[in-house]
């Protein structure tokens, strides 16, 4: 069983050292792959609406997806800048957050609540999972959960 009681919170290891240099590049490359896996939804996304599958603007669908990697890179840059080390915190809870919040606009520019685009919402608990721990998990699932899952006119 997975623990969820709180723990401290994680060591951030010196600059420099083996630790820090990995740590960075697995930070790096999470934000290369939440890029990754954005375009995938938008050739996913296209596809769906060119053939009739899912219905939304293109202006909402590109706005979104435009603000979503403008997120990638932003923490990109924050972590290739060292900002997580000399602020002393953990940029993981915010990016998650972004996912949350996009995937929940998403859903509703789809206007297809009940549909394909909640799998998105998985994905952000098991990249949550992947990078944090099950706490993290766990919190996102939650802020899922008060997403209301049904689009409002």
């Amino acid at each position: 069983m997975t623990n969820l009681a709180p723990s401290a919170a994680p060591r951030t290891p010196a600059a420099g050292t083996p630790a820090a240099d990995s740590l960075l590049r697995f930070n790096l490359a999470m934000q290369r792959s939440r890029a990754g896996v954005m375009l995938t939804a938008l050739l996913i996304g296209l596809a769906l609406r060119l053939t009739g599958k899912l219905s939304f603007t293109y202006a909402a669908f590109f706005t979104i997806n435009g603000v979503f990697l403008l997120s990638c890179l932003l923490f990109y840059k924050l972590y290739e800048h060292g900002f997580d080390r000399r602020w002393g915190i953990n940029l993981n809870p915010a990016w998650f957050a972004c996912d949350v919040i996009f995937s929940t606009w998403a859903v509703y520019v789809s206007e297809d609540p009940a549909g394909l685009w909640l799998i998105w919402f998985l994905v952000n608990a098991a990249a949550a999972a992947f990078v944090a721990g099950g706490r993290f998990a766990l919190a996102v699932v939650l802020a899922t959960l008060r997403v209301p899952h049904q689009h409002i006119a």
